[in-house]
Formats: C-alpha cells, sequence, structure tokens
C-alpha cells in the first residue's frame, strides 16, 4: 500500500511528546492524536482507525507491548502479518507511534510491463501445486509442514530447550489444525498462488467462537512445543 502511495519507505525522526499516529493518504501526510488509542492492543486499535478512514486503509499498529518497550515487541500488519524481528515495535513504543495508517490509489508504472507479467507468469506456473508435490503440500501445511519434520529431526525448543522432541506432537499437529479448525487456505498476497496460510475457527469449548488467520509455525512452537504445551485451542486462542 505504501508504495501505492507514492513512497518506497519512511524515516521517523524524534519523539512525540504524547501518542500519535501517523496518516499517509496520498500525497496527504499527518501527525494524529492517538491518545485514545493507546492502551488498546492491535485488534481494537485496527478496528477503530478502520472504522473512522475506511475499509482501504492498511494499519501497522503496536498493542501494550509495544507501548511499554517490551524488547522483542512486533508491529503488526492489519492485525495478523508481524515484523517481529529486533523489537520494531518496542522502537515505535518509544516514539509515542500508535500505528502507521497507509492509503495509495497511485498505482504503480512499470518501466517493461509485457517483461515483467511474462516472468510473473513463469514465477507463478512454477509455483503451481499441480506441478510440484512439495508446492503442494506447503500450499496445504504452510509452515506449519515444519512441526512433524522438525521432531524427527529432534530440533524442537521443548520446555525451553530440556528436550528436543515433543512427545505430544499429535495434539498439535500441522494434520490436526486443518481437520479440525482450519476453515479455508488463504494468501497473505493478493496475486499469491499458494494460498499457505489458514483461517481457522474454534467451534466448542472455552474458546468457542474465536478466529483468525494462520497460525504459522513459529508460533505454535514458541506458544505450544516451547513451553510444553499440547492443546491445540490454548495455543490458538494466545
Amino acid at each position: 500500500m505504501l508504495k501505492y502511495a507514492g513512497y518506497d519507505h519512511i524515516v521517523i525522526h524524534g519523539r512525540a511528546e504524547s501518542p500519535v499516529y501517523l496518516l499517509i493518504d496520498d500525497d496527504e501526510v499527518v501527525i494524529k492524536d492517538a491518545s485514545k488509542l493507546w492502551g488498546h492492543d492491535v485488534y481494537e486499535t485496527d478496528s477503530t482507525l478502520k472504522k473512522e478512514l475506511g475499509r482501504n486503509v492498511c494499519v501497522a499498529a503496536i498493542g501494550q507491548a509495544g507501548e511499554n518497550m517490551v524488547r522483542f515487541a512486533s508491529i503488526m500488519f492489519d492485525r495478523y502479518r508481524a515484523a517481529a524481528k529486533a523489537g520494531a515495535g518496542c522502537v515505535m513504543g518509544a516514539k509515542n507511534l500508535k500505528a502507521v495508517v497507509v492509503r495509495g490509489s497511485k498505482g504503480i508504472r512499470v518501466a517493461k510491463p509485457k517483461v515483467l507479467f511474462h516472468i510473473a507468469e513463469e514465477l507463478r506456473n512454477s509455483l503451481d501445486p499441480n506441478v510440484s508435490q512439495g508446492i503442494a503440500a506447503f500450499s496445504r501445511y504452510g509452515t506449519t509442514s515444519l512441526l512433524s519434520l522438525y521432531n524427527v529431526l529432534g530440533c524442537h525448543s521443548v520446555r525451553n530447550y530440556q528436550d528436543v522432541i515433543f512427545d505430544k506432537m499429535e495434539d498439535i499437529s500441522a494434520d490436526k489444525l486443518l481437520d479440525k479448525y482450519v476453515v479455508r487456505n488463504i494468501s497473505c498476497s493478493v496475486n499469491c498462488p499458494l494460498n499457505c496460510c489458514h483461517w481457522w475457527e474454534i467451534r466448542d469449548g472455552p474458546y468457542a467462537g474465536e478466529a483468525g488467520a494462520k497460525p504459522e509455525y513459529i508460533v505454535i512452537n514458541s506458544m505450544g512445543i516451547h513451553l510444553g504445551v499440547n492443546n491445540l485451542e490454548a495455543i490458538l486462542h494466545f
């Protein structure tokens, strides 16, 4: 979306005196008050901003962890995609920057569109799940395919590295996730043919009614295997 607004990147200097968010609407760039958003999680922040500004904006926001400058805090994009390395959310919190909101309508000019489309078509064909078993498996499971593989290889960090093989893998396996909770596969990018992400729903139990996108391998590993938790619904809830 940032590229569609006409920008390649943003550099933010200094620190606001009070919570703010940055609104980029094509050529209009405004710093706006975010006091009412401070203290809210990324889901609430995303919903509030899109209700006020329209559903056609992209929101990069921090939650309470970023606000309190937790060193491993993430920046969350449109709720579900994370910039999770190196504590980027902590940096936004240190700047009192709750969110960056972007709406772009300019499009992108390509110097040689025919060449680009030809290359894109070749790449798309190479990722066709119908022509590769490996691609088909990744399209079905996404990164959760690594759960069982790493268990076989002995690569897990079970109970904070007390072991490397999780003896209750069948309780949180990719197959169980797909069979019981996944409603459909989705894509993190409009034109990606893999659709390796998942939209899941919990239909019964204490977390009935909860739904969301993904989870990736790292979430199930961090909130499950690493902690010795074999309750998949609890992992999805967190």
